[in-house]
């Protein structure tokens, strides 16, 4: 885990574990959702585990323990290491919630992270930014079950599904464990989506900051803000690729009135992006639809409507991207058309084929250095065929293709 331990006068075991004790031998196993790890250990860290069921100082524990001193250091120490006790004030819950769940059914049967990885997936099951549907939270768990109950074990596989090029860029990443899956986002009902927002930026600019190059699997649009504003953070001169029938930069009165706890939308989580001074230029390919007739850009802003798009790919016309920039990708599955994927929430008809899509890609995205990306908005709730799981998925696996990994 990347998230940070600090030391803290009181301590308080994890409400995330859980503890069996052996008949036989009094030996604890404990399971610890967050990382996914387990542990055997003596009856004296069970025990110690149990003094902290309630918030309680090292000092007490010494005095109510028959164990060194120094022993209960080396113990206590241990079991903050491994998330096992947690520091109980204010920040330190914020950094508990903000750890990322390890998952069992890793997608693709990728390993677990390791610091070794240099491309990172990670799952933001996030769905209240979206105001029409939140089944775009399932969407992480989902593509996960599906690879699993598929058996979509990628380690050394020949990628037959693929085209040559596409196979020979994506087989380094699954044979030589550099693509990993860090698991899910921990995401509460109970949080406020201002908390979450936070917590999604901050475990963004923890990756970005150690090199890793995540590709973070929404979740409905919103969450693309904090991601975007993270890779900002440490790429200050970041240009942005977004796929999606929308601009996401839609406005109402409400906007002119601030408050306390007031967030962004998925509808105009771009109109942030376009505030960071960090974010140079916006590129949207795939604009449609009646909710913008009538849109002219913003500044930093560039629309290529879907309809025009289409036509300069049959006529074989390029587009002209800056080069030897950083550039971030988010993918708006609504970008496809309604019946190449019909499980998102705002489907929009005359979106691209998936050819045209992969067209787009090979246009756009070789040689290009793809500090991150995302895949949002599609949502398990508007499709039962699981055709816009297997759509998703090949879309996920073509973007990791163009990954620069050493």
């Amino acid at each position: 885990m990347i998230t940070d331990v600090s030391v803290s006068p009181l301590l308080l075991k994890s409400p995330y574990l859980d503890i069996t004790l052996s008949n036989q031998t009094g030996k604890g196993t404990i399971f610890n959702m967050i990382s996914g790890k387990s542990y055997e250990v003596s009856p004296a860290i069970v025990s110690i585990l149990d003094f902290f069921r309630q918030p309680a100082t090292t000092d007490a524990l010494f005095d109510e323990m028959d164990i060194e001193n120094d022993q209960l250091e080396l113990a206590i120490a241990y079991l903050q290491r491994n998330g096992l006790l947690l520091d109980p004030s204010t920040e330190g819950w914020e950094r508990f919630t903000a750890d990322v769940m390890a998952v069992k059914n890793r997608i693709f049967g990728v390993d677990a992270y390791h610091e070794r990885a240099e491309a990172v997936i990670v799952g933001i099951p996030f769905g209240k930014g979206n105001g029409k549907s939140m089944g775009g939270a399932k969407f992480p768990f989902h593509i996960r079950e599906f690879s699993q109950n598929n058996n979509l074990l990628l380690k050394g596989a020949d990628f037959l599904l693929f085209d040559e090029l596409t196979a020979t860029r994506l087989q380094p990443l699954f044979q030589n464990s550099k693509l990993v899956d860090y698991g899910n986002l921990f995401v509460n009902a109970n949080e406020s989506t201002a908390f979450v927002y936070a917590k999604i930026h901050h475990m963004a600019s923890q990756l970005f900051k150690a090199g890793k190059i995540p590709a973070f699997i929404g979740g409905d649009h919103s969450i693309s803000y904090p991601l975007i504003k993270a890779a900002s953070e440490t790429y200050p001169n970041l240009h942005v690729i977004h796929f999606d029938a929308h601009t996401d930069t839609y406005g109402s009165r409400y906007d002119s009135i601030s408050h306390w706890g007031k967030v962004h939308h998925y509808g105009n989580f771009m109109t942030k992006c376009l505030e960071l001074s960090n974010v140079q230029q916006v590129y949207q390919f795939g604009i449609r639809g009646f909710a913008n007739a009538g849109t002219r850009p913003r500044p930093k802003q560039h629309i290529h409507w879907c309809h025009q798009v289409s036509e300069q790919l049959r006529q074989g016309k390029r587009f002209d991207l800056p080069d030897d920039v950083p550039y971030y990708v988010t993918f708006d599955v609504d970008v496809l058309d309604p019946t190449v994927l019909p499980g998102t929430a705002t489907p929009i008809p005359g979106g691209f084929s998936l050819e045209e899509i992969k067209q787009l890609f090979s246009q756009l995205l070789p040689g290009r250095q793809l500090v991150g990306f995302d895949l949002v908005e599609a949502n398990p709730d508007f499709d039962s065929t699981d055709l816009t799981t297997q759509v998703a998925m090949e879309i996920l696996l073509r973007l990791m293709s163009y990954l620069t990994i050493s």
